[in-house]
């Protein structure tokens, strides 16, 4: 089951976008569809919930992730509504193949889903013919018990993807701070090209 941590108090402001204060040259802008989301629990430039998990690795091993322990690397966090549904495949492909360049810049991926590790390791076995992950490198965390999203404020609670997360792409900081979160933006600012160009300093 996941442990947590309580976030630290954030300076979000009220306002649709803002810059992040003080970050480092990668660090990025707080769009405009995330101020919502991530409201109630002002995540926002304040310390990442932590969380512990199982997850499958590329190969399909199940391994353990706490975010805690990523502390020195940037971590992209990307939540996304369920196994084999098209969108999040084509998500989690772009990302996993340009996973070398996010290694070059000190940056792990790691996706979530309110999958069990079993569904997880059912797709990442999968050929990509078929609607598959097969040889994609990229780490899949189960939040079966839908833990992670709530803590994070990214639950579907009724409607069309009801009891699954929102789509969202958040970098965390080699400190473990939120610089930057895209919640079901439609634009391509959470997408794996606009994520290693900032990270890289691009504008």
């Amino acid at each position: 089951m996941p442990s947590h941590n309580t976030a630290q108090p954030s300076r979000l402001a009220s306002s649709d976008s803002m810059a992040v204060d003080d970050a480092p040259p990668s660090a990025l802008s707080v769009k405009p569809a995330v101020a919502e989301a991530l409201a109630a629990l002002s995540h926002a430039q304040a310390l990442a919930p932590d969380f512990a998990a199982r997850a499958v690795a590329p190969g399909g091993a199940f391994v353990d992730f706490a975010l805690s322990q990523r502390r020195g690397k940037w971590v992209v966090l990307h939540f996304y509504g369920s196994d084999f549904a098209p969108d999040a495949l084509s998500d989690l492909l772009s990302f996993a193949d340009r996973s070398a360049e996010f290694k070059g810049l000190n940056a792990e991926i790691w996706a979530v889903s309110v999958d069990s590790v079993f569904t997880h390791r059912a797709w990442m076995g999968r050929p990509r013919s078929a609607g598959g992950l097969e040889d994609a490198n990229i780490h899949l965390i189960s939040d079966i018990t839908k833990e992670i999203v709530l803590d994070y404020s990214l639950l579907i609670t009724d409607g069309p993807g009801a009891g699954t997360a929102r789509r969202c792409t958040m970098v965390i900081d080699p400190s473990g701070i939120v610089q930057h979160a895209v919640v079901d933006n439609m634009s391509k600012s959470g997408s794996a090209e606009a994520i290693l160009k900032l990270l890289s300093g691009g504008t």
